[in-house]
């Protein structure tokens, strides 16, 4: 999905929201959306990581695309279940 996301042309740009894994090259992934022509939301500018992702926390619904990264320090952490619930629900919505 990333790779098809950044070779989309700025007519078909996706509201993307990044679930942040506080990896330092998170930053290059939304940079890379970014110049493609994609809006990009990170959780850690919501104030959270992917480790405490609760459901309340963001609203998913005008979100085309969600990139859920799960390594660095999110690696041996579990996502709340609000969080996967809401993922999954996102997922059988509809969304990508």
């Amino acid at each position: 999905m990333l790779l098809l996301l950044s070779i989309l042309s700025t007519s078909f740009a996706a509201n993307v929201f990044v679930i942040d894994d506080s990896d330092p090259e998170t930053e290059g992934l939304i940079n890379s959306l970014v110049l493609a022509g994609h809006e990009v939301d990170r959780s850690s500018d919501y104030g959270f990581y992917e480790w405490n992702f609760e459901a309340y926390l963001y609203d998913l619904s005008e979100t085309d695309v969600v990139v859920w990264l799960d390594g660095n320090a999110a690696a041996p952490l579990s996502m709340p279940d609000s969080g996967q619930e809401a993922l999954l629900s996102y997922v059988e919505s509809g969304g990508g």
